[in-house]
């Protein structure tokens, strides 16, 4: 059953449930083991038939990953709006932007909604003495003109702030954000910063910091430190199911304790948890 407690928030005019799943890691990180084929579409249609609406992944690296999002969406009665993590080669030559401008527009044809340049692709561009994303802006408008919304991945948080700074035509950033530090490059406190200083939403990203804290931890310290129009990206499942999840979310928007707190650990049988 959809809950509304994650509904109404928008990047850019397309509307998307606060939580997002990720396709690319729907996978037990922990015993580096990936879930079948019958498995992931089980988590995708339960994260749907939740009325959890949005997907984040880096779909144009594999189009098999296509056709089993289409798979869950029949299972579910229901359709994802798709968010790409796309990694493009940037450069000046002619025949680069040819490329660039074929990719887009292959993501669009597969029903991509929101492009969002990766880290690996931004960082290249990134000029930190002119505090500028030099070029970036060549290949958000290829985005724009292909009908999708636009987007900018950010391990390195000054892309959120050269963004806003520069007024660059950009929907949404994705930053890594956890209570771990994991894969960000300033302190916490810093990074909470820069999220609730840009003019755009923002997406946290592996709130579980790669599965070194629960997802009680990691959900409930993220969703209690970013603002309410942003989102957050549960990319991998480490064990838990998508209704786990979900739950999670919710107890910590609601402030209160959820009901899937126990873990299948030892301490569970110590005196104080009988009653």
């Amino acid at each position: 059953m959809a809950n509304d407690i994650f509904s109404g928030n928008k990047i850019g005019t397309i509307e998307l449930s606060r939580l997002l799943t990720g396709y690319y890691s729907i996978r037990d990180l922990g015993n580096r083991m990936k879930y079948d084929k019958a498995q992931t579409e089980r988590e995708l249609a339960a994260f749907l038939l939740g009325g959890i609406n949005g997907v984040i992944g880096a779909f144009t690296v594999d189009p098999a990953r296509f056709e089993q999002l289409k798979q869950a969406e029949e299972a579910a009665g229901h359709n994802f709006i798709r968010l790409d993590l796309m990694n493009l080669a940037v450069g000046d030559g002619a025949a680069q932007y040819r490329a660039a401008e074929k990719k887009i527009a292959k993501a669009a044809s597969e029903g991509v909604r929101i492009c969002i340049l990766d880290t690996m692709t931004t960082e290249k561009m990134v000029n930190k003495h002119k505090r500028t994303i030099e070029g970036v802006e060549t290949y958000l408008t290829m985005i724009r003109s292909a009908g999708m919304g636009t987007g900018l991945q950010a391990n390195m948080p000054e892309i959120i702030t050269y963004g806003n700074d520069n007024g660059y035509d950009v929907d949404v950033y994705v930053q890594n954000y956890n209570c771990a530090g994991y894969l960000m490059q300033v302190e916490i406190e810093q990074c909470i910063q820069v999220i609730h200083d840009s003019g755009k939403p923002v997406i946290a990203l592996d709130p579980v910091a790669g599965g070194k804290v629960t997802p009680y931890v990691g959900l409930t310290f993220v969703w209690n430190c970013i603002r309410e129009q942003d989102f957050v990206a549960f990319e991998s499942l480490y064990g838990f199911t998508a209704e786990e999840i979900m739950e999670i979310s919710n107890a910590a928007l609601e402030h209160r304790l959820p009901w899937c707190i126990g873990r299948d650990t030892p301490s569970k049988n110590k005196d104080i948890f009988k009653k």
